[in-house]
């Protein structure tokens, strides 16, 4: 190999290793500021849930419930489909039973004031403040088994 072929090779190189960094760097800038978040989010929601599906990283905005988007799980599925079903009342006046087959089982219950209380855990919600906040969605169940209030509350 004569001086000219080594150095044509080591200029590809250079500008091989320049274009990979010069993609890792822009890759790194785009993902790790919060500014841009809302942004690659929302083209990419599968894709960001996954990699982290218990946190919600802004407020999503209500949207209609999908069962199969509430059974995968992902933070800002179900807080926005939680938004959704207690602004709507779609849940107030069906029983326990048919709650449970459209949510799922819930994460907790206990009884309070003659009314159990059910939850389904959303996501956690990251506002900007000190402490992440948990989104749930609550049902209220009266002695007959019917649902009487719903609502999104977040445990501080």
């Amino acid at each position: 190999m004569n001086r000219e072929q080594a150095g044509e090779r080591k200029r590809k190189r250079a500008w091989w290793l320049g274009a990979v960094l010069g993609v890792l760097s822009a890759a790194f800038f785009f993902c790790t500021f919060p500014c841009f978040e809302p942004f690659y989010a929302s083209l990419f929601p599968d894709l960001w849930s996954q990699h982290d599906p218990t946190v919600s990283r802004f407020d999503p905005p209500p949207k209609p419930f999908d069962q199969a988007k509430w059974q995968r799980g992902y933070a800002t599925d179900r807080m926005a489909m939680g938004k959704w079903l207690a602004g709507s009342g779609t849940v107030v006046g069906l029983t326990r039973d048919q709650v449970t087959a459209m949510l799922g089982q819930p994460d907790s219950e206990f009884r309070h004031d003659g009314l159990i209380k059910v939850s389904w855990k959303l996501g956690r919600l990251d506002d900007n403040s000190l402490f992440d906040r948990t989104g749930r969605f609550t049902a209220e169940i009266d002695d007959t088994g019917t649902v009487v209030t719903a609502g999104v509350w977040f445990d501080d």
